[in-house]
């Protein structure tokens, strides 16, 4: 068989499927790390539930992204979240760890 694509459309069905299955920690560790984040941002906006479970992630003040979140699109919406300081790129090894609210004052 082929490999699953992640889309909005699989992601969303999978979340939505898993979501009344799991407890917030369940959902905040063993889903969220593996999920885009323009999924996360697109799942937010659309279903009220994900969007009270993924509120909390996304204004956190540490955002782990996944290798393939690195699109304009996405720095775009890094860029404004206020509460934003630390942001984490995984299998990133030049800069694992980005001090944003020091980008933000230079």
């Amino acid at each position: 068989t082929l490999p699953v694509r992640h889309t909005v459309s699989n992601d969303s069905i999978f979340l939505s499927i898993l979501l009344e299955e799991f407890d917030r920690d369940a959902f905040e560790i063993a889903l969220l790390p593996h999920v885009a984040l323009t999924c996360k941002r697109a799942l937010a906006c659309t279903c009220y539930a994900l969007r009270e479970r993924l509120t909390p992630h996304l204004r956190a003040a540490t955002l782990s992204v996944l290798r393939d979140d690195a699109v304009w699109s996405n720095a775009l919406f890094v860029a404004r979240l206020p509460g934003l300081s630390d942001l984490r790129v995984e299998g990133e090894t030049s800069l694992p760890s980005m001090d944003l609210a020091r980008y933000r004052r230079l």
